[in-house]
């Protein structure tokens, strides 16, 4: 059985060389487009943390391919993930299946909020000139419980 504070160090890890490896140069090769969102997904099934981008050019675009095309979506297009250009750029697993849930399936809140707080201090640390929101999404949660979320946990690291 491994412990909490052993997994803990592997995500923390984990999410470093995301944002290092993943982020960071991505961001840099495309310094020319204003990325208006990075949002993190964290599936409580594995573990996993995928990361996608959008510009705002595209969220235009795709918005008026919706108009033009007579489409109504009941979710706010900004925040629509799966109509996002840059879909998964990276991800890590930082521990297998069956330690994660051992560890944190019945304490998922916990999880989310060292998820959080690790992701909003390397971005910080790491692309301090990221000018667009963060997004961290835990489950099957709605967009706005996941703003909230961060917000919440944020402030408590100021």
């Amino acid at each position: 059985m491994v412990s909490r504070r052993t997994v803990n160090v592997h995500y923390i890890n984990g999410i470093k060389e995301l944002i290092e490896e993943g982020i960071v140069p991505f961001i840099q090769q495309h310094e020319d487009l204003y990325f208006y969102a990075i949002y993190f997904d964290i599936s409580l099934l594995t573990g996993e943390i995928t990361v996608s981008l959008n510009t705002e050019f595209d969220y235009q675009r795709r918005k008026q391919y919706y108009l033009v095309n007579n489409i109504h979506s009941k979710l706010d297009l900004r925040y629509l993930v799966t109509e996002w250009n840059y879909q998964c750029i990276a991800s890590v697993t930082p521990i297998d299946e069956d330690t994660f849930d051992s560890v944190y399936t019945k304490k998922p809140e916990t999880f989310a909020k060292m998820c959080v707080q690790t992701i909003f201090e390397y971005m910080n640390n790491l692309l301090p000139h990221f000018k667009g929101e963060i997004i961290v999404h835990v489950g099957d949660e709605s967009i706005e419980n996941s703003i909230n979320r961060f917000k919440k946990y944020c402030l408590e690291i100021k």
